[in-house]
């Protein structure tokens, strides 16, 4: 699977609007007429702003207002975006009374920056120690503590006994592959991995809050919800899910219609059965096939139930 990307976008060249015109004449006045040359400065920035103080913005002088679009490149969109150009108050003296207009840029290259520095002893300054294996799993402190606030409090409120921020951190119960991968997306904001990796990424990104990967883990998880999942397997999951906030226990998974309502009935698990109904499992919602938990159930008592 892959996920999210920092700074994600297209490589062309930036293109500029075309350049203002090079000069103008002056009025004439007392003495010969001048031509007035404009510095190179002064040209970039008209160009830029797609505008001179004497030109406005096709809309007439009724106040409108107008957005500008930014010019894209032969076979793409530019990198950089303009914002909106607005004129507000109609004309004044001197020319229409413009909003300064914003050049935006995004880099694409951001986001494997500082997945690499993660790596570079000399470049990160906190060091976790993770599972029974002790794996050292390196990370940048600002990063960390602007991405999540769960390990920003962590990060910053243990400190050593002379008042210094702790710079290693043991993890012994968190899975160490995990967390692994956590830790590149909290520094990358993408990320990929395999399917079977799904399940204990979903447990470690619950127990540090990291809900942008706990979300996307939860939709590869529904759907894994098929016939295939026994009753202990489906158990363990729910009991994962459940300990994240806006897990949803009617999902369905997208092709068979199977809620874990469906397996638990099926499997005849009472307890997970009883569990799901007091979280608002739908006993009317069927698979494919037009069946509800109640026909699949494996036992009278689960049936009464």
């Amino acid at each position: 699977f892959g996920f999210g990307g920092a700074g994600v976008g297209s490589s062309k060249n930036l293109i500029m609007p075309d350049k203002a015109q090079s000069g103008k004449k002056s009025q004439k006045g007392v003495g010969a007429s001048k031509v007035v040359k404009q510095s190179f400065l002064s040209r970039a920035s008209t160009a830029l702003s797609g505008h001179s103080g004497e030109e406005n913005d096709g809309s007439g002088s009724n106040g409108t207002s107008t957005s500008s679009k930014p010019k894209k490149a032969a076979g793409g969109a530019s990198k950089v975006q303009r914002r909106s150009k607005i004129q507000r108050g109609g004309n004044v003296a001197g020319g229409a009374n413009w909003e300064s207009s914003m050049m935006e840029y995004r880099s694409p290259s951001l986001g494997k920056q500082l997945s690499d520095a993660v790596n570079d002893e000399s470049l990160s300054d906190v060091v976790f120690m993770v599972g029974p294996e002790r794996k050292i799993v390196r990370g940048l402190r600002i990063v960390i503590a602007a991405r999540n606030k769960f390990l920003k409090k962590m990060l910053y409120d243990d400190r050593d006994e002379d008042g210094m921020l702790k710079r290693s951190f043991e993890l012994s119960s968190t899975h160490a592959l995990s967390f692994e991968l956590m830790m590149k997306f909290v520094h990358s904001g993408g990320l990929s991995w395999e399917p079977h990796q799904t399940v204990q990424l979903l447990e470690v990104a619950i127990d540090f809050q990291v809900d942008e990967l706990m979300k996307k883990c939860m939709e590869l998880v529904a759907e894994s919800m098929t016939d295939n999942l026994s009753l202990v397997e489906l158990t363990k999951l729910i009991q994962i899910l459940l300990r994240g906030e806006g897990f949803d226990v009617n999902l369905q998974h997208p092709k068979t219609g199977t809620s874990a309502l469906h397996i638990a009935a099926r499997e005849s698990g009472i307890d997970l059965v009883g569990d799901l109904l007091a979280r608002g499992a739908k006993l009317q919602w069927t698979d494919v096939n037009g069946a509800t938990a109640l026909h699949l159930a494996g036992t009278a008592e689960v049936a009464e139930l």
